[in-house]
């Protein structure tokens, strides 16, 4: 079964090298990367080659905490590791 793997403020210094490194280290898996940053998301989406997705999501927000939640889980299933940077 093929690993879900979130990780918030993906386009971050932090974030982002974190999404390297899990994408090393569980090569089979789908990246879920959350960020405000779109442009960020998208070439990070790009440079880790298919192996994840992305999601414009303000966690500073908690009203849409349920729906970003759903629409992610929906469609890559159920988280297995959730990073928050």
């Amino acid at each position: 079964m093929t690993k879900h793997i979130l990780i918030t403020g993906a386009a971050g210094a932090i974030g982002s090298a974190l999404c390297e490194k899990f994408s090393m280290l569980y090569p089979h898996a789908h990246l879920t990367l959350i960020d405000i940053n779109e442009t960020a998301l998208q070439k990070k989406t790009s440079a880790l080659s298919g192996k994840a997705g992305y999601a414009v999501w303000d966690l500073f927000k908690p009203e849409s905490l349920a729906t970003q939640w759903q629409s992610v889980t929906d469609a890559h299933g159920p988280v297995d590791i959730l990073v928050n940077c």
